[in-house]
């Protein structure tokens, strides 16, 4: 189980997510509230950071900074993508200069990018669908676009928190991911959006704001699909140039998308607040775990190392790629491991 949380643990500080934390206090109580790593105690395995309890009634906006946790008081964590904040530089230096010994969050172990790639796979392996949510009254959302990051009040701050924290919930309940994000390219089709193209968003808690992705991101399942569900309006455009050049080539891509609709759809890039859902049916988190396992065992088998890119040996002074073709899914990718 510790595995497991540090892993996770490790994952958020990676990514810059707050954890949804389960944690037994020094009261004997079991406790439930969203934690931000910022720094981390080695010898005496604790970590530093700040404290948001979405489930408080009688405290305007509950952030408690500079809270200390011991980790051995954790009994589960999980990364929530949504929520954000800024990791300091320091904090990842230290860890990354961890001995094995010291590593009890297992930091190192897993930043491997294939298993990035992996994860990818399984998240974007089904299409993407717009699950019913309804947004927060008073935000401009064509202002958000223009301006990638606005402030909204603590209530409101409040109030989402506690919507994504519902949705990590349901994650695992019904086998899918949830996103926020914002609208950038969909198609209308039968009283029914299919998002294509749309921005990450991000709740930071520390100064009750929203921000918006930098980078566009992309329902790539439905855009690579090949079969009968292939997206008509590409017509001739290869998806892998879509996705490539849609940032420096915007408005061409609207353009002609606009031109290829089929009859009852209409093209729709209005800067809407979604929540994308996503099915999965394979569980990411449990294949990592086991790798973990067996590293710590030492049974880790020679297809999994090369596949991995761990088994990398010295040939006539030479050290010796290992190529892997990738087929998962509905992703094709050659990787060479150095």
């Amino acid at each position: 189980m510790n595995r497991s949380i540090a892993l996770a643990v490790s994952k958020a500080i990676r990514q810059g997510s707050w954890l949804a934390v389960d944690y037994h206090n020094k009261k004997s109580e079991d406790t439930h509230f969203l934690f931000a790593v910022k720094d981390v105690d080695i010898k005496n395995k604790q970590l530093k950071g700040d404290c948001f309890n979405p489930n408080l009634q009688n405290i305007a906006y509950p952030l408690q900074k500079d809270s200390i946790l011991d980790f051995n008081r954790f009994f589960s964590a999980a990364a929530i993508h949504d929520i954000s904040y800024s990791v300091p530089n320091e904090l990842i230096k230290k860890l990354e200069m961890c001995s094995d010994n010291e590593d009890f969050l297992h930091f190192n172990e897993m930043n491997n990018n294939i298993f990035l790639f992996l994860e990818q796979c399984i998240q974007f392996d089904t299409d993407l669908t717009i699950s019913n949510f309804k947004m927060l009254e008073g935000i401009d959302a064509d202002s958000f676009k223009k301006c990638n990051k606005i402030t909204i009040t603590k209530a409101q701050s409040l109030f989402l928190a506690r919507e994504l924290c519902n949705w990590k919930k349901q994650e695992a309940k019904k086998q899918q991911i949830f996103r926020l994000a914002l609208n950038v390219l969909s198609i209308r089709r039968n009283e029914r959006n299919v998002p294509i193209v749309y921005k990450a968003v991000l709740l930071n808690l520390a100064d009750s704001s929203l921000e918006l992705g930098t980078s566009f991101q992309f329902a790539k399942s439905y855009l690579l699909d090949r079969g009968e569900n292939a997206p008509q309006f590409l017509n001739d455009m290869m998806p892998e140039a879509f996705i490539q050049d849609f940032a420096a080539n915007t408005d061409f891509y609207i353009d002609e998308i606009r031109k290829n609709l089929l009859y009852g759809e209409t093209i729709n890039t209005n800067p809407e607040f979604m929540k994308l859902a996503s099915d999965y049916n394979v569980h990411f988190q449990r294949i990592r775990n086991s790798v973990s396992d067996m590293i710590k065992n030492r049974t880790m088998t020679l297809p999994i190392k090369a596949f991995l890119g761990m088994n990398n040996k010295m040939q006539g002074g030479r050290k010796r790629n290992v190529a892997v073709e990738i087929r998962f899914f509905k992703y094709r990718k050659i990787m060479v491991l150095d």
